[in-house]
């Protein structure tokens, strides 16, 4: 989901909701959830296409968003650091660099894949967030809490992560 926000007379704002309807963002589901919860009801809605893709656009008035903006933007920002994580843990998975930890490796694609949201939520509150060298949002993640993590969820849910053996979270580096 991103924002957009379209000047109209008097010094108002419409503001637009834009949800991909192919390829949802994590933060979707929440900001729906949201805006059911608060019993926010757009001034229109429909579907329509940006940059080739067809998405459901909910529109507002500023004024009548007023104090959810922020929680909105939260919610975004909660969907952009979460999907940070998700990238970064894949690219851990297929790095071939010493940093590539076991733990991830020794899943097979289906586990990893299943296991991911849960383990992208599990990490995001405990990971540092910052900005690279081009002001892009960044992210670091501990090997020690991701191997941590997974036998957690291992332990949790057995069928969630069917093969992941015992010895691949006893060391969370590969060699």
């Amino acid at each position: 989901m991103w924002m957009e926000f379209t000047p109209k007379d008097w010094l108002m704002m419409r503001v637009g909701l834009i949800f991909c309807e192919g390829d949802p963002d994590p933060e979707d589901p929440w900001v729906r959830s949201y805006l059911d919860e608060q019993q926010l009801v757009p001034r229109h809605q429909g579907t329509e296409e940006r940059n080739g893709i067809a998405c459901d656009v909910l529109y507002f008035g500023q004024c009548y968003l007023g104090q959810h903006l922020h929680a909105l933007q939260k919610l975004n920002q909660k969907g952009l650091e979460r999907s940070l994580i998700l990238e970064k843990l894949r690219e851990l998975r297929h790095s071939p660099s010493a940093h590539t930890l076991n733990c991830l490796v020794s899943l097979d694609e289906r586990s990893f894949e299943t296991c991911l949201p849960a383990l992208a939520e599990a990490l995001h509150p405990e990971v540092n967030f910052g900005t690279n060298s081009e002001g892009y949002l960044s992210v670091a993640l501990d090997p020690t809490m991701i191997a941590g993590e997974l036998t957690r969820l291992r332990t949790a849910s057995p069928q969630m992560i069917s093969t992941l053996s015992p010895e691949a979270n006893t060391s969370p580096i590969a060699t």
